[in-house]
């Protein structure tokens, strides 16, 4: 709803029902006539002169059958020297829709031109849907006939000029808000001294912050290594599972220590095939940091790297598979991996 009543040309405004219910308001304005077009409308003020529509804002409530008879109340009001105030409920659905009729019939304005002019002088006008549509057909239907009626009635129209001039300006006030909205000019905000001068501790941080840097701090490798961690066992910083719950069995630190640096050295661990050709590595299936979170149910031994410069010369180590349901058995197949290292 509309804070208060805006003026969109000289003689008409447009508002709500509370500046309708103003005297106050509407003498200071200089209000003589008032056009309302709501459900409900009625005379209030006894000095004021009135035209009432009962007219719903809804899409389907025909709207245009009004639109001659508000266009010459409002007219013939300013021609006798007074103010007219369309209003509705909330300024911004019926009574916004017969002031851009009235516009587009007493000036050269289309439609759109018309209602972004009204916008100009008052933001929340926005007609609903169904009286859009009404405006467009009443453009491409109506309006020329109705503009040869408007000048025969009231041949001469010493408006127009004026009326011209301030819809124009109100088009470029709209335009710089759609573009600009509300926001205050720069000047208007000057920049702080030395706003861009560059700054000896954030260069610093920058650098520590950057990968692979000679100067990056241990505190985020640190961290990396705490986030490495809950994410294998399941765990976010908050102590909850991926999935939302809540951990049953939290995994131990020094578990989590021990488990991390068997992981390392199998990572690290190279078998080299007896023709030097290709290096293997031995990386388990399914391990993670935590024993009680997945148990690991295989052992796998292959390739890096499956192709060099002669394919024919390279040593694949064949995949081993142990059928067991916990860590627990990885320990009790060594001496099954031990012998296939000495096979080879």
């Amino acid at each position: 709803m509309g804070n208060s009543m805006d003026k969109i040309l000289p003689g008409l405004y447009v508002g709500n029902i509370r500046d309708a219910q103003n005297k106050q308001k509407l003498d200071d304005h200089g209000i003589t006539h008032v056009l309302a077009i709501h459900d409900t409308a009625r005379k209030i003020h006894e000095d004021k002169t009135y035209l009432l529509i009962e007219a719903s804002d809804n899409a389907r409530q025909e709207l245009s059958q009004f639109f001659r008879q508000a266009i010459d109340f409002i007219h013939q009001a300013r021609l006798d020297g007074g103010t007219v105030l369309v209003h509705c409920l909330a300024g911004v659905s019926r009574s916004v829709t017969v002031t851009v009729a009235y516009i587009m019939t007493s000036t050269d304005l289309g439609w759109r031109d018309a209602l972004n002019a009204v916008r100009g002088a008052r933001r929340c006008a926005n007609p609903n849907y169904g009286f859009q549509k009404q405006l467009t057909e009443f453009e491409s239907v109506t309006l020329d006939k109705e503009r040869g009626r408007f000048n025969q009635k009231f041949p001469n129209n010493p408006f127009y000029e004026s009326d011209i001039k301030k819809c124009r300006q109100l088009l470029v006030i709209h335009r710089d808000w759609v573009v600009h909205g509300d926001k205050p000019q720069q000047a208007d905000y000057p920049l702080p001294h030395n706003a861009y001068k560059q700054n000896p501790t954030l260069d610093k941080i920058e650098e520590k912050m950057r990968p692979g840097s000679s100067q990056e701090s241990p505190r985020l490798l640190e961290k990396l290594e705490r986030s490495m961690k809950s994410a294998s066992s399941g765990q976010t910083w908050s102590g909850q599972n991926m999935d939302g719950g809540k951990s049953q069995n939290p995994p131990n630190s020094e578990n989590l220590d021990q488990n991390m640096k068997r992981d390392q050295n199998w990572a690290n661990q190279r078998v080299t095939s007896s023709d030097n050709k290709v290096n293997t590595t031995t990386r388990p299936k399914g391990v993670v940091f935590s024993d009680h979170d997945i148990p690991v149910d295989r052992l796998s031994l292959e390739a890096d790297d499956a192709y060099n410069d002669n394919f024919d010369n390279v040593a694949l180590t064949p995949r081993l598979n142990f059928d067991s349901s916990s860590a627990d058995s990885l320990n009790a197949n060594q001496s099954e991996v031990d012998q296939f290292f000495e096979m080879k």
